[in-house]
């Protein structure tokens, strides 16, 4: 499998594990092994997406009224 190849096949998994739920796991059967490997990339992607947008400014809100609630 020559470098485009390999390329395409990574792209392809990670439009598939956009469109879907990023938890479930989809695999068919004429699946390229690096295909599997793009899905997870496109999953982990989405994991820390969430993260960083949800529960990392929550840590920073509740620690600013922490500290706030403190200096009182």
């Amino acid at each position: 499998m020559d470098l485009k190849t390999s390329i395409i096949s990574v792209t392809q998994g990670i439009k598939e594990a956009m469109r879907g739920d990023p938890k479930e796991i989809l695999i068919p059967k004429n699946r390229t092994e690096l295909g599997i490997v793009g899905q997870g990339l496109a999953r982990t992607v989405v994991e820390t997406t969430i993260v960083s947008a949800i529960i990392f400014p929550t840590i920073c809100i509740l620690l600013a009224v922490c500290s706030e609630l403190a200096r009182r």
